[in-house]
């Protein structure tokens, strides 16, 4: 069973477990590292720090101008709204922005009208 990790409507500095997590930064400026495990991470409608790390990791921007960054593994990026910014790193990953104009490096990356 993953780990629920959530956030508040501040800025949060949030590091989740060895396992796999389920983290939601919510409101706020955040700062979320996955550490091991394949996490899910929600960032929320601030300007948000994403990082997934190893593990095979889904990141979720939101409203806010976000960076997220997979790390090791096989990573699904989505940047949602705002101009984000989103880097696969190592691992065969996948990055859809969203709405908003975006930055990717990523294996695949899908482009939304």
């Amino acid at each position: 069973m993953p780990a629920t990790i959530v956030g508040d409507s501040n800025s949060n500095t949030i590091f989740g477990t060895p396992g796999n997590d389920v983290i939601h930064g919510l409101a706020g400026n955040d700062t979320i590292a996955g550490l091991g495990g394949n996490d899910v991470i929600c960032g929320g409608p601030g300007r948000d720090n994403l990082s997934g790390n190893s593990g095979n990791d889904k990141l979720f921007g939101d409203a806010g101008n976000d960076l997220l960054k997979g790390g090791a593994g096989r990573d699904r990026l989505f940047g949602q709204g705002g101009r984000d910014t989103m880097d696969g790193q190592s691992g065969t990953d996948s990055c859809n922005g969203g709405s908003g104009t975006d930055k990717a490096r990523c294996e695949r990356t899908t482009r939304v009208p």
